[in-house]
């Protein structure tokens, strides 16, 4: 079973110790062992986030007057801690805010260890940024420092509840993974990544296409009836790809380049569901939940097929409420080829989104879903490098300004031709 993180119940956990701490009068330091207790064991153990550096020292000057401490540092993720029910108290809140404003984060810029950490993000072409939970138990303030435009955003003050709790929860672990980022994407999955030119990725599920049984070709011959009406180009044109693929010179003039495409289009389908059930968890019912973690398990154990077949038939995307998402699907043709090849091959896909490089959050498109069509419009082109080829195929992504222009010119027309908007929404338009 997927990881789930109840995050109501343990809201509930969190708010309950503060009002234990506000009975008895503790001290700022209470409500910092308590709730991080519960977040140890609720969470961070689950998702394997690295202990905190608690108290950690940062510092202005060489004298003690000039260093402070910080309650919990997360990567770059300051925790700072007050007495339950003190944010509701403006001079505390404001208080707050200009400690982590002037004095937290100058001083952590200042830190030969974060120094590191943030030129380590920036060289992977990565926007560093601090983060800052300022919170009592009850109430919580997000703090937001962009290390490349040098500015601060801070939030309002949020009463806890399971989707600030979550927000918490993608910083975290934001902290500690790769951002969903096109760049970062093409060069792990492009075609002159290591899977591709490494482990011959495309080149191993081509081959295998060409010893394939019948199943697999029945599938193959129906997406090129399909295929061949949206994509006037043949087999001759495709093949100049071969070779980015690591087919060798005296291989290429063999190659037969709709099975390339097939096998390329398998490929880049894989790693679009890998990614879409990772967000489809995470979007669930307000629940902190990761596949991943399970695809990982079931490697260690033994099942990646059997994993592999449930995410083909569609269990996931219908556990999660999201219907028709693989009807009709081509590119699960792999498991009817199935060896150790084809294992190996997704055991690499699967360890880059991962674990490489501390894997990939995909927090970014759970705060921001339109990143995503940015994101997957790279990486597709990236994996058709030849641009005479994408041009003929029409591998170049319609930009969104021009999209939305065709949309709303065609709900313009229908209105003028008298369609209700029930009509509208149920219309089904090519262009």
């Amino acid at each position: 079973m997927i990881f789930e993180a109840k995050l109501p119940q343990i809201c509930n956990k969190i708010i309950q110790k503060a009002r234990e701490v506000e009975v008895t009068e503790g001290t700022e330091e209470d409500p910092k062992i308590g709730i991080e207790q519960i977040l140890r064991r609720e969470i961070w153990d689950k998702l394997e986030i690295p202990e905190p550096r608690y108290e950690y020292k940062v510092r202005e000057g060489v004298t003690a007057r000039h260093w402070k401490r910080l309650d919990a540092l997360y990567g770059l993720t300051i925790f700072e801690y007050k007495k339950p029910n003190e944010l509701k108290r403006i001079s505390v809140k404001e208080g707050a805010i200009k400690k982590m404003r002037d004095e937290y984060i100058p001083y952590l810029l200042k830190d030969p260890e974060l120094i590191k950490h943030i030129k380590a993000i920036e060289k992977k072409g990565l926007i560093p940024i601090i983060a800052g939970i300022i919170w009592d138990g009850y109430k919580v303030i997000f703090c937001e420092y962009n290390c490349q435009t040098k500015e601060f955003r801070f939030s309002d003050v949020y009463e806890l509840n399971p989707e600030v709790l979550r927000r918490i929860i993608g910083i975290v672990v934001a902290t500690y993974k790769k951002k969903i980022d096109a760049k970062i994407l093409a060069s792990d999955f492009g075609y002159k990544s290591q899977i591709i030119k490494t482990y011959l990725a495309v080149k191993k599920l081509y081959e295998k296409l060409e010893n394939s049984s019948e199943k697999t070709k029945k599938l193959f011959d129906e997406w090129l009836k399909l295929t061949s009406q949206a994509f006037s180009i043949s087999g001759e044109e495709l093949r100049k790809i071969a070779k980015d693929y690591g087919f060798r010179d005296k291989e290429i003039s063999r190659v037969d380049g709709l099975k390339l495409f097939f096998a390329i289009q398998t490929y880049y389908a894989l790693i679009i569901k890998l990614l879409a059930v990772e967000v489809c968890a995470r979007f669930y019912n307000s629940l902190t939940g990761s596949f991943f973690k399970e695809i990982e398990k079931a490697i260690t154990e033994n099942r990646l097929k059997e994993i592999l077949e449930k995410l083909e038939s569609g269990w996931y995307y219908t556990y999660f409420g999201v219907k028709n998402f693989l009807e009709g699907e081509f590119f699960s043709w792999y498991l009817n080829e199935w060896d150790d090849e084809i294992e190996e091959i997704i055991k690499q896909i699967i360890y880059t989104l991962t674990v490489k490089d501390g894997g990939y959050d995909i927090e970014s498109i759970i705060q921001d879903p339109s990143s995503a069509r940015d994101v997957f419009k790279l990486l597709y082109e990236e994996l058709v490098p030849r641009k005479e080829v994408r041009q003929k195929l029409g591998i170049y992504t319609t930009p969104d300004w021009l999209a939305e222009l065709i949309i709303e010119e065609l709900i313009r027309k229908a209105k003028e031709d008298g369609k209700s908007d029930d009509e509208i929404i149920n219309s089904k338009l090519l262009c």
